[in-house]
């Protein structure tokens, strides 16, 4: 990949830009090393996830190719793919599993923990650089929230025997509350503070994303 692949997708990628288009074929190329790149890596015994990972890591960023690449097949990834993924994650989600005091327990110690470990440590390093509290928790919540990255490594870790069902179902329950919680406690942390003190500040910023 980077020996042989990268130096032909640099070439590919000077070509493409020199017609000031992106041809349908280069995208086309692209997928198909995508499958093939994660299809390889499984096959060595490395998950697939980081086939498809090291070829973004190695596509050229000179000329915009990598953002055009993006804006094709982003369309197709969040309105198909997308979905698909987290449907698959939730028929492997067995919340019967959660069918004892111990496992309750689990769950909330896990929220608790997972959540004073992110919100309490970004909000005091927040606090550290002088921001007010208000600022800070708001911080805290936003990286309080869990992405994608965290549930495909969290479906690897079941692939593989290194998570049971049980557990499994912990972390997705605890991954999708902290998720849920964020809207809420920032609304009432900060937006609905912005909004009874400057209102005209809230309209200002948001003029100001939208020309952005």
């Amino acid at each position: 990949m980077l020996i042989i692949v990268r130096p032909i997708l640099t070439w590919l990628s000077k070509t493409v830009n020199s017609h000031n288009t992106m041809k349908h074929e280069f995208v086309i190329l692209i997928l198909a090393l995508l499958f093939i790149s994660a299809w390889v890596t499984d096959m060595i015994g490395v998950h697939s996830m980081f086939g498809g990972f090291l070829l973004g890591v190695i596509t050229p960023r000179d000329h915009l190719v990598a953002l055009r690449i993006t804006e094709r097949v982003e369309e197709l990834i969040m309105i198909i793919l997308l979905p698909l993924y987290f449907t698959y994650l939730g028929l492997k989600t067995d919340l019967s599993t959660i069918n004892s005091h111990q496992a309750g327990v689990s769950v909330v110690l896990i929220i608790l923990a997972s959540m004073i470990g992110k919100i309490g440590g970004a909000a005091a390093a927040a606090r550290l650089l002088r921001n007010s509290w208000r600022e800070s928790l708001t911080i805290g919540f936003l990286l309080n929230t869990k992405g994608l990255v965290e549930l495909v490594v969290l479906n690897v870790g079941l692939d593989i025997g290194v998570l049971t069902n049980q557990v499994f179902a912990i972390f997705m329950i605890m991954a999708l509350w902290n998720t849920f919680l964020t809207t809420p406690a920032v609304w009432l942390l900060w937006t609905r503070r912005e909004k009874q003190h400057n209102p005209k500040r809230v309209k200002r910023r948001r003029g100001q994303v939208c020309r952005w």
